[in-house]
């Protein structure tokens, strides 16, 4: 079969050599590019915990000259792959949502925590945890480590093998995602290049991203996993 990967880099590649280890060929198109912002420097006061939406943030709190005094904290992980990226950065007190930001949100909740949240983040965010918080009393600190930028044009190649229905199924990983792929195609040769297409999606959110006649699949849960599931039972 023949997939196209629309992830972000260095994670693009690695799922990409994951498929095509499987057996399957692989296009590449990243879809945006990671810019850190960084921490700046955080009050004295400190914080209760950390929560975590994104794999991305472990490597930039890791690198930040405050980490140390970070890797005290405990961390609430939106799922089980933000929370892996957070161990091994350093982080040894990590709780799994395993789930998206409703489920972190109960998480957090349940704990009980007491205090300010800090939420190292990406400029966009699908989920407002804050808002979801606030009525429990939590105040959560919401800081923009990264922004990502967005991918400009499709690539021809890209352009020629959706019209010439190369692809056995697109993987798209985020509602972000889904919104710039349909941009870019619409940009590029209309959204008609889209009908009857496969797109193999995260979640129902990133499916309600895409037109109503684009072919969806969805994965039975918010991760790669899943997503590579609902992919490989299409052959």
């Amino acid at each position: 079969m023949r997939f196209l990967v629309t992830r972000p880099e260095p994670q693009c590649s690695l799922s990409a050599q994951r498929l095509a280890g499987l057996g399957h060929e692989v296009l590449t198109v990243p879809l945006m590019q990671q810019l850190t912002v960084g921490l700046p420097l955080l009050p004295d006061a400190g914080y209760a915990a950390i929560a975590v939406t994104s794999a991305r943030v472990a490597e930039v709190l890791a690198q930040d000259s405050q980490a140390d005094v970070l890797k005290r904290l405990p961390v609430f992980a939106v799922g089980d792959r933000s929370a892996t990226a957070m161990r091994q950065a350093g982080w040894s007190q990590v709780m799994s949502a395993k789930g998206a930001g409703a489920d972190l949100a109960q998480l957090i909740l349940q704990a009980g925590v007491k205090g300010r949240l800090l939420y190292p983040a990406a400029a966009d965010r699908a989920f407002d945890l804050a808002a979801a918080l606030q009525l429990a009393g939590i105040t959560v600190d919401t800081q923009v480590v990264y922004r990502m930028e967005v991918l400009g044009y499709l690539p021809n190649t890209i352009e020629q093998a959706l019209a010439e229905r190369q692809l056995d199924g697109t993987l798209l990983y985020s509602r972000r995602s889904a919104e710039i792929f349909t941009t870019l195609v619409a940009a590029a040769s209309g959204l008609e290049l889209l009908r009857n297409q496969r797109v193999i999606v995260m979640s129902h959110g990133v499916a309600s991203s895409l037109p109503e006649f684009v072919e969806t699949v969805i994965a039975t849960a918010p991760n790669e996993e899943a997503l590579f599931k609902a992919a490989l039972r299409l052959s």
